[in-house]
């Protein structure tokens, strides 16, 4: 799982979409707490069920988040 458990779900997130773009999340054009509710996502993903999965559009990316799963954003994994 790497540092998917220490890690927040928004935090890896912004890592995959930065990277799904070629550039340091600092580069991003957005703030994903406009886009989701971030701290919701996070309180989502520190429980241990793993019987929901979010999808959610944007800058044009689809991302998805998946329990224990690696961020998918366009059809790609991100670790």
């Amino acid at each position: 799982m790497g540092d998917n458990g220490a890690t927040p779900a928004s935090v890896r997130v912004v890592r995959s979409l930065a990277d799904a773009q070629g550039m340091d999340p600092s580069e991003l054009t957005f703030r994903l707490g406009d886009v989701i509710d971030t701290d919701a996502l996070d309180a989502m993903a520190a429980h241990d069920g793993n019987g929901w999965e979010l999808s959610f559009e944007v800058e044009d990316h689809e991302v998805r988040v998946v329990p224990g799963e690696p961020i998918v954003v366009d059809g790609t994994e991100y670790h």
